[in-house]
């Protein structure tokens, strides 16, 4: 609620300066979206929303918050794969949200991409059938290609050169989360500068409210030149107080 009361009370300057990993998108209004949608946190929101879907496929509202938020940045290639991730959770259910949210958007999707979403909608595709490449869609099963050719894509984990932030993040999308939490505490310990594994381990920890192990971290850090310690400090604080909290409501 804190950071919603802060959105509705900053311009659009304002909320280009909040800090990315305090935004919550699950509970932001598609007006709120949208003037996001253009800020600093843009692409920060993006991967939040991709890691909500892998971890809940179930839940239609971040599915509708995602599409809207492609379409208020004009992302083509982001609308169809948020819609195509939809689809692929309600199959054959929720016709009429399908249809409507295909009637909506199709201005914005490239004509193959629509008649790949027209067929699913009547049903006229198989199950096995090939679908446009399109990197933003979270859900589909690796098949991509075109109606003319398949192409298998390689997992992203067989990239060279990947740096550890986007291989946790690999992880993170694949539900492994334990696994890549020990893969961004070790890097940070050996990289405690670099600012973006810290923020990475935060989301996690945020999420999961684990302020035991954010204190484990600063414990572990002494002496060391720890990015943001002073946000690792007020994160710990402030779970611990809703944890606190969540405890005294329960034994009342």
């Amino acid at each position: 609620m804190q950071i919603i009361e802060r959105l509705d009370n900053h311009n659009n300057s304002g909320i280009n300066e909040l800090t990315p990993e305090l935004l919550e998108p699950v509970f932001l209004s598609n007006k709120m979206l949208g003037r996001l949608s253009k800020s600093k946190s843009a692409e920060k929101i993006i991967d939040f929303m991709a890691q909500q879907i892998v971890r809940n496929p179930a839940n239609l509202q971040l599915h509708l918050s995602r599409i809207h938020f492609y379409s208020q940045q004009n992302n083509r290639e982001g609308v169809y794969g948020a819609l195509l991730d939809l689809y692929s959770v309600l199959k054959e259910k929720g016709w009429p949200l399908r249809k409507r949210l295909l009637h909506k958007y199709h201005t914005q999707l490239k004509s193959e991409q629509g008649l790949i979403l027209s067929a699913c909608l009547s049903g006229r595709i198989e199950k096995n059938k090939a679908i446009p490449c399109v990197k933003e869609s979270m859900l589909s099963d690796g098949r991509t290609g075109t109606h003319r050719l398949l192409i298998k894509q390689k997992p992203m984990h067989e990239a060279q050169n990947r740096d550890v932030v986007e291989d946790a993040r690999d992880l993170i999308n694949s539900g492994q989360i334990g696994e890549a939490t020990v893969l961004l505490k070790k890097a940070l310990l050996i990289n405690p500068r670099r600012e973006d594994i810290g923020l990475e381990l935060m989301i996690i920890y945020r999420h999961s409210r684990n302020y035991q192990a954010i204190e484990k971290i600063l414990q572990s850090t002494k002496g060391l030149p720890l990015a943001l310690r002073p946000q690792w400090q007020e994160l710990a604080v402030c779970l611990k107080s809703d944890v606190d909290n969540d405890n005294r409501q329960r034994s009342c």
